[in-house]
């Protein structure tokens, strides 16, 4: 791919709405959300680095996999990660940036769907935790962090950062 169309395509995101599935309160699109993947990604990185200095992370590395994560959704629209793995399986990689990367993502949708999601469903209220959505995203950090309990213990400060609990995770 030239480097232009590569750069209209990760420009494109801005114009490319979030959450078209499952409603929420506040309209978000996937430039957003990446931006918010990557300030939670190089936290985690930093809390990994800290905690284990073993853990050989290229910076760059992470940065380009983050922006580049939904680069397909400027074609596509939002693809919700629970449309992406109809098995319900997490499929295991062994790539650190991407497990990192794709904690930093489950963190982000988590967090936004606890804050911003529409938790009423037939007039009745319910816990974002019991949700599919919920359930997917506690399931893919349990897998991606471990064996790695840097990154599960950077994963739960982050969901104490951003107010969001997670069982298995946060407790």
């Amino acid at each position: 791919m030239d480097n232009s169309m590569l750069l209209r395509e990760r420009l494109a995101l801005s114009y490319t709405k979030r959450w078209i599935i499952n409603p929420t309160l506040r309209e978000s699109n996937v430039a957003e959300h990446t931006f918010r993947v990557l300030a939670i990604a190089l936290y985690l990185l930093e809390w990994c680095r800290a905690s284990n200095p073993r853990h050989r992370i290229d910076t760059l590395h992470l940065i380009i996999d983050v922006i580049d994560h939904d680069r397909e959704e400027c074609h596509t629209g939002d693809i919700p990660s629970t449309g992406k793995h109809i098995t319900g399986e997490v499929p295991m990689v062994e790539d650190m940036v991407v497990r990192l990367r794709k904690v930093a993502d489950s963190i982000e949708t988590y967090s936004f769907w606890v804050h911003w999601g529409n938790h009423e469903i037939g007039g009745l209220m319910h816990d974002p935790l019991h949700n599919p959505q919920g359930q997917w995203e506690t399931k893919r950090i349990l897998a991606y962090t471990d064996g790695w309990p840097e990154l599960r213990q950077g994963a739960a400060q982050v969901l104490r950062i951003l107010q969001c609990r997670m069982p298995g995770v946060t407790e």
